[in-house]
């Protein structure tokens, strides 16, 4: 008569009998679990002779492995105990186990791959996701060439807008000296705010600051702003009244020739939008410098009543620095 163990041997084996046919619950009468409990590491023996590799150091999915095959036995015992056909269920899960570990070793290895292949990162999915690679690679091909043609023609019309920004950035850079010099108030301030001032009026002239305006080299200026100009070469000083009325004109000078600045703006980021192209790398913000240094000159002419009695919370970090900054040179 056979022994537990042999008929144990036959289970593992997958149910095979020297006699020709599957092991039956019958044969399996004898077997008891006292039997198995006084055996356990007998069958321990059994069970770590399964094809396990030795290992050098700690594996996680070998140990798993291990588990997954002793719970497995153990879940046969339990069925023999009840009766039950125990080489069908044993065979069924050792199926489903081996499947999940080579699933598992599957998505490690493609894990492994993408780390040390970025590059084929979406190739790689695409696979997965069962989309076949020439269509990928076609698609792939696309998405490229509109990014360098986007990039083109982006280029192109932002050339295109900043050219025809020059008059405004002239402008703008005259009206930001000016605000510069007219904190100051000296002689030298009031020249570079006249000569500036004229910069805007006429943007191609070729006076340079020191040296006499005349109707040559500053066509587009009136003949009052020269000789007001020519004035403070010779030593002259601005009236406060007449500082302030530059100041002014200079003011409107910029006002108007933003508003045509925006509607030029509007216009290439329309054209942008249309071509779907990306109209924040076309149309360039270039107004935004002058904002600080206006926003600094209205806080150097404020009177203390209306400077003291600002709300800073509706300014931004930047303005509120500002403010504090004319505060204290005003009170020392």
């Amino acid at each position: 008569m056979a022994s537990q163990y042999d008929f144990l041997n036959l289970m593992k084996a997958g149910g095979y009998n020297p006699m020709g046919d599957a092991i039956t619950t019958n044969q399996m009468q004898d077997f008891r679990l006292q039997g198995l409990l006084n055996n356990m590491n007998q069958t321990d023996k059994k069970i770590n002779a399964l094809n396990l590799p030795p290992l050098q150091q700690p594996n996680p999915q070998a140990e798993l492995l291990k588990k997954q095959k002793k719970a497995n036995m153990f879940l046969a015992f339990g069925d023999l105990l009840k009766g039950k056909d125990a080489t069908s269920g044993f065979s069924q899960r050792q199926a489903m186990f081996d499947a999940k570990q080579k699933e598992a070793e599957r998505k490690a290895n493609i894990e492994k791959y993408k780390k040390s292949n970025p590059g084929m990162v979406g190739m790689l999915e695409a696979l997965e996701s069962g989309i076949p690679p020439a269509l990928l690679m076609m698609q792939q091909n696309k998405n490229l060439n509109k990014n360098k043609l986007s990039f083109t023609n982006e280029d192109k019309l932002r050339d295109e807008h900043q050219k025809l920004s020059g008059t405004f950035i002239d402008v703008r850079d005259a009206y930001g000296r000016i605000l510069t010099s007219a904190e100051k108030q000296t002689a030298a301030s009031d020249l570079s705010l006249i000569f500036n001032y004229m910069k805007m009026l006429d943007p191609g002239s070729v006076v340079r600051e020191g040296e006499f305006a005349n109707a040559q080299n500053s066509a587009g200026v009136p003949d009052r702003t020269r000789a007001q100009y020519n004035n403070l070469i010779r030593g002259e000083r601005l009236a406060p009244a007449t500082r302030s009325d530059f100041i002014n004109q200079a003011q409107g000078l910029y006002k108007t020739q933003l508003g045509s600045q925006n509607s030029l703006d509007t216009q290439y980021s329309d054209l942008a939008s249309s071509y779907e192209l990306d109209p924040n790398k076309v149309v360039l913000d270039f107004g935004s410098p002058i904002a600080k240094k206006e926003f600094k000159y209205n806080l150097s002419v404020m009177s203390d009543e209306v400077l003291g009695s600002l709300d800073e919370s509706q300014y931004t970090e930047e303005q509120i620095e500002a403010i504090e900054k004319e505060l204290i040179k005003r009170t020392k």
